[in-house]
């Protein structure tokens, strides 16, 4: 059988819906990210710690075996396909397996955003204070492996080929065998922009790129896959160095 999820006679004002708020005393604090476990679970990190949903309430998370968050402060969410839960904090990585927490080696810095490869690798941006730089890291066993430079950025997304890819600034780095190309978006640092802001996979496997700009001009464009971009009413972008 087949059920519509939205009756597309309806308008989305014409239905129920329910809001937690912090001033309710639903939630603990800001909420920065959220992720869903295949146990069907939502984990919501905030900048007071992790809480997880059920449908009708929001529990404090509190670990079982005496290990502790490396910051309250959750940065960064992934529902894993295994079932565990990945945290980013702004001080470190941390895995949650079976309600067990397993502590990954502290690198002075933040964790941005995490994923996991279609093989099944994970991989997070991540922030590093004293050296002021961006990197990605790959977890490797009980270690994390990073890659750091002036072009890897907070965003962080694998494409259909297998390409990840990540941004920082104007700047959008492709990840391929190892090997890393650069695009540098002229137009953007020409306009005085924030800079690329999130990337996203589309269903072809293509990757599309969120600029925020203090000014006119950014928006959406989408590299094609002959290393040029495919433009979409916008007055930016990339060339390849």
């Amino acid at each position: 059988a087949t059920a519509w999820a939205v009756d597309p006679n309806r308008q989305i004002t014409q239905y129920a819906h329910t809001a937690w708020r912090i001033q309710d005393g639903v939630l603990n604090g800001v909420p920065n990210a959220i992720a869903q476990t295949t146990d069907g679970y939502l984990w919501i990190g905030t900048q007071a710690g992790l809480m997880r949903f059920d449908g009708v309430r929001f529990v404090p998370w509190k670990p079982t075996s005496g290990e502790e968050l490396s910051s309250s402060n959750i940065t960064a969410l992934l529902g894993a396909s295994d079932g565990s839960l990945w945290i980013g904090t702004d001080s470190g990585l941390s895995h949650l397996v079976d309600g067990d927490l397993i502590q990954y080696p502290d690198r002075p810095g933040g964790v941005t955003e995490i994923i996991q490869r279609a093989n099944g690798e994970i991989w997070f941006s991540h922030y590093q204070r004293i050296e002021t730089a961006w990197g990605i890291c790959k977890v490797v066993g009980a270690q994390t492996q990073c890659y750091y430079g002036e072009n890897n950025g907070i965003p962080l997304v694998e494409d259909g080929p297998g390409s990840l890819w990540a941004g920082y600034g104007a700047t959008l780095t492709r990840w391929q065998l190892g090997s890393p190309s650069t695009y540098a978006q002229h137009g953007l640092r020409l306009m005085g922009a924030v800079g690329v802001h999130r990337l996203a996979l589309a269903r072809d496997g293509s990757i599309w790129v969120g600029m925020q700009n203090g000014r006119r001009g950014a928006g959406l464009e989408r590299p094609s896959s002959s290393l040029r971009v495919t433009r979409h009413n916008l007055s930016v972008g990339f060339r390849l160095e």
